[in-house]
């Protein structure tokens, strides 16, 4: 790399510490919006399973920028701060990615907006508080760690509400 090229990464981030719209400014210079054409959603999907079930599983989006730009801190297990927008640009362009991001996120909010009005209790209200959370931080991550947060979230509620129902049944 040049020794520009170089500074900049230094200047802008080239860190898991420094923040996503700094790596989206890497991005917008060293890639090709739509280059990945959907790949790290499918590869986000796959990283679901635990490393021992999959060791074989391919990197996050974050990593593989930071194999391609910082191999050093890539070589260490480290990536970069990436996020769902940069991640929608570099996978579906610059226009169609971040439009697809921002429908897809728009529908869901909606949808359990409608859903708390007709079951205010349901499980949908247990949802809001981690599509709010989306909504306000997961601009700072990528597919494949939201994934992997809302499964550690749902999968203590699921073993709830299997319990509680089992409760109830027995109760008959």
């Amino acid at each position: 790399a040049s020794e520009a090229d170089r500074m900049f990464g230094q200047v802008l981030g080239g860190s898991e510490f420094s923040h996503p719209f700094l790596t989206q400014m890497e991005l917008g210079r060293y890639e090709q919006p739509g280059a990945l054409g959907g790949a790290s959603y499918l590869q986000g999907v796959h990283g679901l399973a635990p490393s021992w079930l999959a060791p074989d599983r391919g990197p996050t989006v974050a990593q593989t920028f930071a194999r391609s730009h910082y191999p050093e801190r890539a070589e260490r297990g480290g990536g970069t701060a990436f996020s769902l927008v940069g991640e929608a640009w570099w996978n579906f362009g610059s226009f169609v990615g971040p439009l697809l991001l921002g429908l897809l996120s728009g529908a869901l909010l909606s949808r359990l907006e409608r859903s708390l009005r007709t079951v205010p209790l349901g499980v949908p209200a247990r949802i809001v508080p981690y599509a709010l959370h989306l909504v306000l931080h997961a601009h700072r991550t990528s597919t494949a760690t939201n994934l992997k947060q809302a499964y550690d979230d749902a999968h203590p509620d699921a073993l709830h509400l299997c319990a509680a129902a089992h409760l109830r049944g027995a109760r008959r």
